[in-house]
């Protein structure tokens, strides 16, 4: 028993499953492929060189070790899931052995290259470091590397592969689509200066359509609307702020420790760590995912149902311009902000650093070939590989355009409603259990660990079962139904309930929350348990919901407790309208921080990781209110100036109706609905 479980124990732990050879084998390679009359005259000699080169500089030893350690081989199936921390460590080892930064570029740059046989991905891929000479070259070299270092005898040779060099031939400032992204960000920021200027001197109201979009863009304007509290404190769940602030640096953290490994040299005691009970916090961290399915969902019905019982004008909800509003809105409110974000972190900062990321995560590789997929909100219907994390966005939005079928019905009968809504989730956890028994998926993506007894392809699992709305959708109908009953649309109060039924309320909200976070333990750790696989895999994300659920609905209704003082207190609905931006940039800091680090990193303890992620959240929401400050919220009062508010002489540029603005608050989002009740 206790060989067995040290068996298991080891095939968990042992994160490096890419292969290489001693570095004299990889020396004698290096001899021998340089005599070979099809390379280039230059990329031969450069060869026959590149060690002595190397060697002659102050840091010369550590630089040949990290070249010889870049020359890995391993199961091409597994290059972008299971191993590719590996790889992309085995990448930036090549980049650091070329001695490259970024105000000073190196005499002798270098390639790193992999490549396999495109149509035989279960055999072996390869990758090398070699001189940038070489480029035209690599395939040559990579199978010949392969040759040597497997003694392979397959006819089938590496036909695809793709490289980075240590130094991008053009850099930032060379290029025109980068220009162009730096100047328009410079010109926003000026013009965020010149109109929070022109509203600091100027005493008197708006008077024309120029100094409306002018003051748009005041950061004065827009910093007071943030902080400023709504009038109707019953227009607004409060507790959301907190929630939608602490998944948020839940996603952050989270992403953050997921790309670690990539950077960390001991790397088997870093994920041995991540498999440990008390770090299922890092392990599971997606169900904050979920969590924002459920605020997202809660606010939709939550604004719909009030709008309905309000004083003022009545939705026409058998109108249809009322529901191409509905829908419009929403639109606005995700998509420019989205688009302007793709644009500028496709063509600005992923250029920015003097060397490309590795490339099958390189986001201009990737999101020039797949950045329509973003552009049209369908992400989380295809294979995803442009700025992975954004396939929320389009998931919310396609279950968002479903939601007036819960809605109406909720609203025609609380009984059919839920009853609609029961079926549609049962359907979604089927749907979920038979993904998991067929591909033999664990219960949710495995990012840190990935157990041989489960399926370990981990972007196979994010494309047919994480990213797809059909599969989320059981958090969003929660949501749903949670809105409707806070709005008191039928009964105006959850006060009614008796202590012993707000204490089971509690109690079971407590332990829905505790099986969905512990309950990925027996995967973590590899323990072949089919059935619970299948069953926790299923419902999770629906205990998870249903307990985040309770709370808001608690904390709404006047029994949250401390939870509720906590959840609504002042530094969360500061930070709450920089939620959306921070979650479009929150990979930025991550990777400047990674990229700007000494590498390798030494993994020494949760201390480290947790200074990590909080330096990576306090630069995300630094990011995050640079983008609010120059475009999300100036996005939000331009389409208020053209579509929503009435304008007319001497009355302030954020100033409407109030008829305007009750017709409007049942489309409106989240954040944005906030920012409508403080501003009179």
């Amino acid at each position: 028993m206790n060989l067995l479980l040290l068996l298991i124990g080891f095939s968990i732990c042992r994160a490096d499953h890419l292969s290489t050879l001693p570095t004299s084998a990889i020396s004698r390679f290096i001899e021998s492929v340089s005599q070979d009359r099809n390379l280039k005259v230059e990329c031969k000699r450069d060869l026959i060189q590149i060690e002595s080169i190397i060697a002659k500089h102050k840091d010369g030893s550590q630089r040949l070790q990290h070249f010889f350690s870049a020359f890995r081989f391993g199961e091409a199936y597994f290059l972008e899931t299971r191993d590719r921390d590996r790889w992309m460590y085995a990448s930036t080892e090549c980049i650091e052995a070329a001695g490259e930064s970024t105000f000073f570029a190196s005499e002798h740059p270098l390639l790193f290259c992999h490549g396999y046989d495109i149509d035989m991905k279960e055999e072996i891929a390869v990758g090398m470091c070699m001189p940038a000479s070489c480029e035209g070259d690599h395939l040559l070299l990579l199978n010949e590397w392969r040759l040597f270092a497997t003694s392979s005898a397959d006819e089938n040779d590496i036909n695809y592969a793709e490289c980075m060099r240590s130094r991008m031939i053009y850099q930032w400032y060379q290029r025109v689509d980068s220009l162009a992204v730096f100047f328009v960000l410079v010109a926003l920021m000026g013009l965020v200066g010149v109109a929070t200027a022109y509203h600091i001197r100027s005493q008197r109201e708006t008077s024309s359509r120029i100094e409306q979009l002018l003051l748009a863009f005041s950061a004065k304007r827009n910093i007071e609307i943030m902080m400023r509290r709504p009038k109707a404190s019953n227009s607004i769940v409060s507790c959301l702020d907190g929630l939608r602030v602490q998944s948020l640096f839940w996603i952050t953290a989270g992403h953050a420790l997921w790309f670690l490994p990539s950077f960390t040299e001991n790397v088997d005691e870093l994920k041995k760590d991540f498999a440990n009970f008390s770090n299922l916090w890092i392990t599971n961290f997606l169900l904050a995912v979920d969590t924002f399915f459920v605020l997202s969902a809660t606010l939709t019905s939550f604004h719909f149902f009030r709008s309905i019982t309000s004083k003022g004008d009545k939705p026409e909800l058998r109108s249809l311009s009322y529901w191409l509003r509905f829908y419009r809105h929403r639109f606005l409110r995700l998509w420019p902000t989205s688009v302007f974000v793709l644009w500028i972190l496709t063509f600005g900062i992923s250029l920015a650093h003097h060397y490309a990321a590795w490339p099958p995560t390189d986001p201009y590789i990737q999101c020039t070939k797949h950045g329509w997929e973003n552009v049209f909100l369908l992400s989380s219907l295809t294979n995803n590989r442009c700025y992975g994390w954004t396939w929320y966005i389009s998931a919310d939005f396609i279950l968002f355009l479903s939601s007036p079928l819960f809605l109406l019905a909720l609203k025609h009968s609380t009984k059919r409603g839920i009853i609609l809504s029961l079926i549609v989730t049962l359907i979604s956890c089927f749907l979920n259990a038979i993904q998991i028994i067929r591909f033999n998926f664990p219960p949710t993506q495995m990012l840190f660990v990935q157990p041989p007894v489960l399926n370990q392809h981990y972007m196979q699992h994010e494309v047919l079962i994480y990213n797809p709305p059909q599969y989320r959708i059981g958090a969003y109908v929660i949501g749903l139904c949670l809105g409707y009953l806070l709005s008191g649309y039928r009964e105006p109060s959850g006060a009614s309930l008796s202590l012993r039924a707000k204490c089971y309320g509690w109690i079971g909200s407590f332990i829905l929350g505790l099986v969905a976070l512990c309950g990925l333990y027996p995967a973590v750790q590899g323990w072949n348990w089919p059935i619970y696989n299948v069953i926790y895999g299923s419902i999770h994300r629906i205990l998870w919901s249903l307990s985040i659920a309770w709370i808001i609905y608690a904390c709404h209704y006047g029994f949250g407790g401390i939870i509720n003082s906590f959840l609504s207190c002042s530094i969360f609905m500061l930070l709450s309208p920089l939620s959306y931006s921070a979650f479009l940039m929150h990979m930025v800091p991550v990777f400047g921080f990674y990229l700007n680090f000494p590498f390798p990193i030494i993994y020494s303890g949760t201390t480290q990781i947790i200074v990590f992620c909080a330096i990576q959240i306090i630069l995300t929401l630094l990011c995050a209110l640079i983008v609010v400050l120059i475009f999300e919220i100036p996005s939000l009062n331009i389409e208020r100036i053209f579509l929503l508010g009435k304008y007319s002489e001497g009355k302030s540029t954020f100033e409407s109706t109030r008829k305007a603005k009750a017709n409007f608050l049942s489309s409106t989002n989240d954040m944005h609905k906030k920012i409508l009740n403080k501003i009179e």
